[in-house]
Order: C-alpha cells, then sequence, then structure tokens
C-alpha cells in the first residue's frame, strides 16, 4: 500500500492547492474571516500531507495501516473544508451580504459578546452551524422572509459554547456543564432504580443511550434558550411554525437511539418556561394555547418513556442554569417593551400574521423593505450599540 498512499499524497497535495486557487480574489469584508480560517485550515493540511509524505518511521511496511489511517483523517478535514467554506465563498452574493448585515445588526442590538459568525445561504438542510468555521447556514431566500429569521439566534447561541478560554464565555459554558451533570445525575438515580430490580429490564438500555444523549440535548435547550432570552416571543412562534410545518409528532422520542436534539415538546416545554421568567406572559399563554391546539390536531401523546426522560423538574431545573449562565454574558434581556428595531420587527411580525394570516404576505414583504434600510441607518446602529 505504500505505493498508493504515496501518490494519494500527491493527489490531496495538488487539491489542497487548487483549492487555495478557487477562493475568489476581493471578497467583501463580511466573509473575510472565513477566508482567513479557510486559507489556515488548508495551510495546515497541507502540512500534515507532507509529513505522511516525508516522515521515514510512518513510510516504513511496519506503519502502512496508520497511514493510511493518517491519509483517510487528512482527506476528511479536506472534503469539509471544500464542501463548506470554500463552495460558500464561491457561491457568494447579494444575499449572503445582505443576511450578514442584518446578523451583525440583530447580534450589535443584543450586545453579543463575540464577533459575528459569517452567514451563507446555502443550507440545505434549514439553519445549522458550523462552530470550527464560525460559519452559519441558512436557506437560500431566507432574507426574504421574516418568520423563521427568529432561528439565528439560536444559531448564534451555539458560538457561544464552541470556544474555550475565553472569560466572557465561561459562566455560561460553567452553567451547560452544570445542566449536564444534573441531567445526567437524574439518569443515574433512574439506573440506580433498575439495577435493583424495582422496573423492566428494558430501560436499562434506555437509560444508557439517554446518559449519552443529554449533553447534546443541554446544548441544544441552551441554544433555544438563548434565543428566547434574546429575541423573545418571535423565536416560540417560530419554533412552533417549523413544528406544525415541518415537524411530525412533537413527542416523538426513540428511546433506544442516540439523537442531537431533543423532542419539540421538550423544546417548547422549556421555552414556555423561559418565557414567563422574562414576564412575557401574555406571550406564553398565547403560545401555549396555540401549541396545545396543535398537539390536540395530531392526536399526539407521551409515551410512558417519554414522561420519565423529560420530568418537568428536570426542564425546569436546566432552564434556571442557561438563565443564570445567560446573565454572566452581558447580553440584553428580551422583556415587554424591548428596545432595539430589529427583534421589535422579528416580533412584530407574528403579532400581525396572527391578526391576518392570509393578509400577512402582503405586510412582509414591506417590512422586510424597511428592515434593510432601518438596519442599515446611523440611527440603527446608534439603537444597537446603546440598547
Amino acid at each position: 500500500m505504500k505505493d498508493y498512499v504515496d501518490g494519494a499524497v500527491e493527489q490531496l497535495l495538488e487539491r489542497t492547492r487548487q483549492l487555495c486557487e478557487l477562493i475568489p480574489r476581493g471578497l467583501r469584508r463580511d466573509v473575510s474571516a472565513l477566508e482567513v480560517s479557510c486559507r489556515d485550515r488548508l495551510s495546515a493540511v497541507g502540512r500534515h500531507l507532507k509529513a505522511l509524505r516525508d516522515d521515514a518511521v510512518l513510510c516504513r511496511p511496519e506503519n502502512q495501516m496508520e497511514r493510511l489511517r493518517l491519509l483517510r483523517r487528512v482527506r476528511g478535514e479536506l472534503d469539509h473544508i471544500e464542501s463548506v467554506a470554500v463552495t460558500v465563498m464561491c457561491r457568494w452574493n447579494d444575499e449572503d451580504s445582505w443576511i450578514n448585515a442584518l446578523t451583525d445588526a440583530l447580534a450589535r442590538e443584543i450586545h453579543y459578546p463575540l464577533p459575528t459568525p459569517v452567514v451563507s445561504c446555502s443550507s440545505q438542510r434549514y439553519y445549522h452551524t458550523y462552530p470550527d468555521l464560525r460559519l452559519i447556514c441558512v436557506p437560500l431566500a431566507e432574507g426574504r422572509f421574516l418568520l423563521h429569521l427568529p432561528d439565528l439566534y439560536h444559531e448564534l447561541g451555539h458560538s457561544l459554547l464552541a470556544f474555550e478560554n475565553d472569560g466572557r464565555l465561561l459562566g455560561f459554558q460553567r452553567k451547560l456543564l452544570d445542566a449536564v451533570n444534573g441531567a445526567q445525575r437524574y439518569v443515574a438515580s433512574e439506573l440506580r432504580k433498575e439495577n435493583s430490580g424495582l422496573g423492566p429490564s428494558a430501560f436499562r438500555e434506555y437509560l444508557a443511550i439517554w446518559m449519552w444523549n443529554w449533553p447534546s440535548w443541554c446544548m441544544e435547550l441552551f441554544c433555544d434558550l438563548f434565543a428566547v432570552y434574546t429575541v423573545g416571543a418571535a423565536f416560540a412562534w417560530a419554533h412552533l411554525h417549523l413544528s406544525a410545518s415541518a415537524g411530525g409528532d412533537p413527542f416523538r422520542f426513540s428511546p433506544t437511539q442516540t439523537t442531537v436534539h431533543p423532542p419539540d415538546a421538550v423544546r417548547m416545554a422549556i421555552i414556555l418556561i423561559a418565557l414567563g421568567r422574562l414576564g412575557l406572559l401574555e406571550e406564553q399563554q398565547a403560545i401555549g394555547h396555540r401549541w396545545n391546539t396543535l398537539v390536540d390536531i395530531l392526536s399526539c401523546e407521551q409515551s410512558p418513556e417519554y414522561r420519565r426522560c423529560f420530568p418537568s423538574s428536570l426542564l425546569e431545573g436546566i432552564e434556571t442554569s442557561a438563565y443564570e449562565g445567560m446573565c454572566s454574558l452581558g447580553c440584553e434581556l428580551a422583556a415587554p417593551n424591548m428596545q432595539g428595531p430589529g427583534r421589535r420587527l422579528l416580533n412584530d411580525a407574528w403579532v400581525t400574521f396572527w391578526r391576518g394570516p392570509s393578509t400577512y404576505i402582503e405586510w412582509e414583504r414591506s417590512a422586510v423593505t424597511r428592515l434593510a434600510s432601518l438596519m442599515a441607518t446611523p440611527e440603527a446602529n446608534r439603537a444597537a450599540s446603546s440598547g
């Protein structure tokens, strides 16, 4: 296999060089952070490939399995950079620039403690974040609509959990660890009951999976809560909208599979708790009513496993931890009569939608135009800076 790996390394080195050349010249400053990160990552890939080519110890016949394993790892990194970062930069257009300007303005409104991640309208799977690239991807036309834009705040939350050694973020990150530890302590206590022979043996397998899932579930719930704490009811409405239009059973829960996201009903339950804490009681009641109506229409019910995995006391504890961490970030919290033209408009969009769903689209078209001009004015910038 030595000759194969030798040839494959040279191919990947050439691919690395070609990808550097494919990055367009003269990219705007709103994508410069991604370009710098991408070039740094490509340089690291090149160094690793040259080490695979030149390291005399790795080239020995007895080390070819390890050499092949390292080649696969570097190939995976290069594929990731090419399919995400380089592709985003090669197709950068005005839609991307607009959503970046908007996200940056929204982040400044809430005193977001980090530089705003780059945002690209290139997603094929709704909103998601690549924390290693500081990149958020959203659907192509997302900047032309308002009802789902509150999900940007959830994605901003992911960056707060992705970086180490930043004192501004430590309080939030430590509270996430507290929440994970609390959830896993609860699962461990349930597991002790099963080991004592007090319940069905199948639950031991369930509980082991739940123990594994809770770190990911807590991270997603913390990002949901960051969004609620900063943009308020608009995020709760956006979650209901996504669940109703693209979700399934909101209690859907496979107790024997690992998942990243908790069930939609769990997310809504903790969102409603957060709205109450913020004093948004009318919104909490209205959203809770609409959510219960949706559940009734879907004829969905909680399974015994669902009730055992997600007790309300555990969700309340997670929300408390998130709120305490949130207070350490120094962000502007949502409240009745909150300031900031961007998040006010995102909440107004949902108020207008419920007043007349059939006529909302005409209002939205003009609102998006107003938002574009509003966020570009010096007055908006001063409002964002002053809160």
